[in-house]
């Protein structure tokens, strides 16, 4: 291991783990590679940088071995993490004709592999449109994985003062006591598409990272989709993957085996035909054993579901836990439907990589099989 500082290097890796992970899921990655957590993100990294730059020989090799970890760490947490999953099945057949024609697939040279595991800098990424790249391919003995980047816009609110405006424009707006803007950034995504091997089991992961709007998430994924069909060189192949799993059998079988994690949120109608949206707002209280909760299904007897959130506690070392979470997020409007109840896709967030991602997925796989 090089002794050499590279700050430049920990602060991108910094910033970029910042961009895509929350707090909580940072910080636990930091403490797992035993770094230094400060309080939030921004305070944390100034001072993890102030800790590097004024290491000493002996302490910067130390370092740079616990940074190279964390860099590992944030690479599975692309794979990973804040995703929206959609799971298509395929016959046994098909999936080894779609193995053996994706075995030639090689990544093509791209402006996102500058920088590759690391996102683009903003200057350059709002130079660019919205075509999608193949950046990775990872061909594991269980799991086929192809990683694709891309460039798309979201947007937030900027809230200023009046007084904060040059002078004619201050002066217009002084009845106003705040103004909100809509601000557009260019934001690069990291799309992932898997395909379990010998699992019948092809699972797109849409990067929802930054809070990609809902309404923009159909599109980005009809998009992800037919890039990763263009891999194909049998064409016929391509829409071999139609079948997509239906998650709503998901809402009764989570909440229903209180073994299984912590319901956090939960959305449902009763018999007498009202509606009900529950939230908790501290993460350690389920939301089935909640007082209230308990005494109206003790009156009603019966609820139909239509939205649950669900989250589990899992040892990842000894001193260190995480907190992944589920969304089914479906809408009051299905239950309305003379025909089957369906919900294509999930929210799997919060996970620090692989093991707690893998034992979220797994439940859903057994759960759906369950019910076939």
């Amino acid at each position: 291991m090089s002794t050499e500082k590279k700050p430049e290097n920990l602060k991108n890796l910094l910033e970029s783990l910042h961009e895509r992970a929350p707090w909580p899921v940072m910080s636990s990655l930091l403490r797992k590679n035993e770094l230094l957590v400060s309080r939030g993100a921004r305070n944390t990294i100034k001072k993890l940088l102030d800790e590097y730059n004024h290491a000493t020989e002996e302490k910067v090799n130390e370092l740079n071995q616990k940074i190279e970890s964390l860099f590992e760490d944030y690479c599975e947490h692309l794979l990973t993490g804040e995703k929206q999953v959609k799971i298509f099945s395929v016959n046994s057949n098909i999936e080894e004709q779609i193995l053996k024609d994706l075995s030639t697939v090689t990544v093509k040279e791209n402006e996102f592999l500058e920088s590759y595991p690391l996102p683009l800098s903003q200057e350059k990424l709002e130079g660019m449109d919205s075509s999608t790249y193949l950046v990775d391919i990872k061909n594991k003995k269980e799991v086929m994985n192809f990683v694709f980047c891309t460039s798309r816009f979201t947007t937030s609110r900027v809230r200023f003062k009046p007084h904060e405006l040059d002078s004619d424009l201050s002066e217009i707006l002084s009845e106003y006591d705040e103004l909100v803007g809509i601000k557009r950034n260019s934001r690069q995504f990291f799309d992932v598409v898997t395909i379990r091997k010998g699992r019948g089991l092809i699972e797109f992961r849409m990067d929802i990272s930054g809070g990609l709007p809902v309404e923009e998430r159909p599109g980005a994924f009809v998009h992800a989709r037919r890039c990763f069909q263009r891999l194909f060189s049998d064409r016929s192949l391509a829409s071999c993957f139609s079948q997509e799993l239906n998650v709503f059998p998901l809402l009764q079988h989570l909440y229903s085996d209180k073994e299984e994690g912590k319901v956090v949120e939960i959305g449902f109608a009763t018999g007498t035909a009202s509606i009900k949206h529950e939230r908790m707002r501290r993460g350690q209280i389920d939301l089935r054993d909640e007082v209230y909760h308990k005494a109206g299904m003790d009156a009603v007897q019966r609820i139909d579901l239509y939205r649950l959130a669900v989250h589990w506690h899992i040892n990842i070392q000894p001193d260190l836990s995480s907190s992944p979470e589920l969304l089914i997020p479906g809408h009051v409007t299905l239950l309305n439907s003379e025909n089957e109840k369906n919900i294509d896709g999930l929210e799997i967030r919060k996970c620090l990589g692989l093991e707690d991602y893998e034992s979220i997925i797994e439940k859903v796989i057994k759960y759906l099989k369950n019910n076939d």
